[in-house]
């Protein structure tokens, strides 16, 4: 028998236990955000089971690979308590989002086979890098790390066929569903409450959110002549992430001004990576990896954080994630048929109509 849970310690609990239901909304958000705004149809089937896969490939590898060979808890040799239940649910969200996250930027080209290697290691290696890398907090993992792990793994595999032209226009390819994208985002409104941790953190990061959105939204019409619903969610993801880092110091209007130029930042660098050829399907790349390295800057400018504090986890996440993705990727393209042959997307059969 157990000793029963003090009154602070069960306190503790339900928050905690609150946080990992929440962070459970965000996974789907950003499963139903990739599935609205990918152009495929084909493979459709596919998609789900490389969400599953990865999804139980990411957390066999934090929950017992990461632990044997990082120093953790043995989850098949020792009992557990409450405090482990709900860190390890803790670390298998985060390793479940940290690999959905990255699959909105390679989306409609990847194997589940290949991706579920790529979800293991991931999540039994870079995950325990990343949570003992000094000051490199959640915001970096969900943000930058998977930004940069997004950027890896789409330059390793390289962009659909006939994505751009000749000279290096990117075609359009319209979203396959608005309305599942801006359901998603909404359950990562909900969601980002867990992975923020308090209540009001997760109000500035609202704030955040709202105010992204809709700099993104005005900056894409003013410079495109057009308002796309698909650049109002990217824009709030940005504008979510941004506000992470410095959530528990920034004012309102800190909040809204970090978030409004995180949705200006991530309309630009989008059309930025468009430029480079790098074929971000989600827009995960200036959503994430941009808006993430923004919110570290903006806590210096704005809470007076110490720069050398802030921006060296930064650079060492990119490094371990974004390096990592890259090379792994490479590795599994020619060893575990990481890709899949995709259709050519001149042919409107192609396309989603």
């Amino acid at each position: 028998m157990t000793d029963p849970l003090s009154p602070g310690e069960f306190q503790a609990a339900v928050r905690a236990a609150g946080s990992i239901g929440l962070l459970a909304l965000a996974v789907g958000g950003f499963t139903l955000l990739r599935a609205g705004l990918t152009d495929r149809k084909r493979h459709g089937a596919d998609e789900g089971l490389v969400t599953g896969t990865a999804i139980i490939a990411s957390v066999f590898g934090a929950l017992f690979a990461g632990g044997y060979f990082f120093g953790g808890r043995q989850l098949w040799s020792e009992p557990l308590n409450l405090e482990d239940v709900l860190t390890n649910g803790n670390l298998a969200l985060a390793a479940i989002l940290f690999v959905l996250i990255p699959l909105g930027s390679v989306a409609g080209r990847i194997s589940w086979g290949g991706y579920a290697i790529f979800a293991l290691i991931s999540g039994a290696v870079t995950i325990p890098i990343l949570f003992r890398v000094e000051h490199a907090g959640i915001s970096h993992i969900f943000g930058v790390g998977a930004g940069a792990t997004a950027l890896g793994l789409s330059v390793a595999i390289g962009p659909r066929k006939n994505r751009f032209t000749d000279g290096g226009a990117p075609l359009f390819l319209p979203p396959r569903n608005l309305g599942l994208a801006c359901a998603g985002t909404a359950l990562i409104f909900a969601g980002w409450f867990g992975i923020s941790g308090t209540a009001v953190s997760g109000f500035v990061n609202l704030l955040g959110g709202i105010s992204g959105g809709l700099a993104a939204l005005l900056t894409y019409r003013i410079c495109f002549g057009a308002a796309h619903p698909a650049v109002f969610c990217q824009g709030i993801i940005g504008g979510l992430v941004a506000t992470l880092a410095g959530a528990e110091s920034f004012s309102s209007l800190d909040a809204l001004i970090v978030g409004a130029v995180a949705g200006l930042l991530v309309v630009f660098f989008g059309n930025a990576v468009e430029k480079c050829r790098i074929d971000d399907v989600s827009g995960v790349v200036p959503a994430h990896l941009i808006a993430g390295i923004w919110g570290a800057i903006s806590t210096g400018l704005f809470a007076g954080a110490d720069w050398k504090e802030l921006l060296l986890p930064v650079a060492i996440v990119i490094l371990v994630a974004g390096g990592g993705a890259f090379f792994l990727g490479m590795f599994l393209k020619r060893v575990a048929g990481l890709r899949t042959p995709d259709p050519d997307l001149s042919d409107p059969t192609g396309m989603v109509q």
